[in-house]
Order: C-alpha cells, then sequence, then structure tokens
C-alpha cells in the first residue's frame, strides 16, 4: 500500500492530522484533571460524572435527536424518500455489474458514453423532460 501512496499528499496531511491527535490527546488530559461534577450512589457502587462524560453524553444526545429530527424530515417528505434509498442501491449495482465489464472498455469508450449522456441530458433539460 505505501509503494502506491502520493508521498507529498501524505507529507501534508500527515503534519495536520499529528497536530491535531495532539490537540485531541492534549484536552483529554485537561479534561480528566478536572474535578468531579457529580457523584451518586446505585446499587452499592459510587458513580462520578466528569466534565468529559458529560460532553460525551451531551454529544451522544444532540446525534440521536438530530437523526431523530431528520428522519422525521425525510419521512415528511416522500420526494426525497425514494431517490436516497434507490441512489445508493444503483451504485451498488452499478460498481458490481461494472467491474468486469470495465477491464474490457478503453478510456475513449467511456469518454464517448459519458458525452452522449450528457448531451442527453443536456437536451432533456433545455426540453423540459427532466
Amino acid at each position: 500500500m505505501a509503494k502506491h501512496a502520493d508521498w507529498r499528499v501524505v507529507a501534508r496531511f500527515s503534519v495536520i492530522a499529528a497536530t491535531a491527535a495532539i490537540a485531541g490527546a492534549s484536552l483529554l488530559n485537561i479534561f480528566d484533571k478536572m474535578p468531579v461534577v457529580a457523584s451518586y450512589t446505585l446499587g452499592g457502587s459510587t458513580f462520578e460524572i466528569t466534565v468529559i462524560k458529560a460532553v460525551i453524553v451531551d454529544a451522544a444526545r444532540l446525534i440521536v435527536y438530530g437523526t431523530g429530527f431528520m428522519a422525521s424530515h425525510f419521512a415528511q417528505s416522500q420526494e426525497l424518500l425514494a431517490p436516497v434509498a434507490v441512489g445508493p442501491i444503483c451504485a451498488f449495482i452499478g460498481s458490481f455489474v461494472g467491474q468486469p465489464v470495465l477491464q474490457k472498455v478503453t478510456l475513449a469508450t467511456v469518454q464517448i458514453v459519458v458525452a452522449g449522456a450528457m448531451l442527453l441530458i443536456g437536451v432533456g433539460l433545455a426540453a423540459g423532460l427532466v
């Protein structure tokens, strides 16, 4: 895998990724040293709530509420439901069926097919059909 890497891209992004990882680890270390916000006893065990635990719970809550909101939004919009569902299925089928075919097709053929499809879509848009 490494012999196929573009080392210019690796050099550019690795510095940023390493810096972000160090910053994130430092923040976790700072949060870990913060005092306990609250504690409670349940079933004979004592549990502590720290800032980082509260942030994680809040982030999880926001994700659940956000997905719930988006699900209800998409459920109300029946126009988007079909393309959102059919799009990934067609992409999978196209890549699965196209893999053996693409090994036999030249780049010129792909360019001609794409140009023809773009022309057809353009004519359809201009005519008001699409």
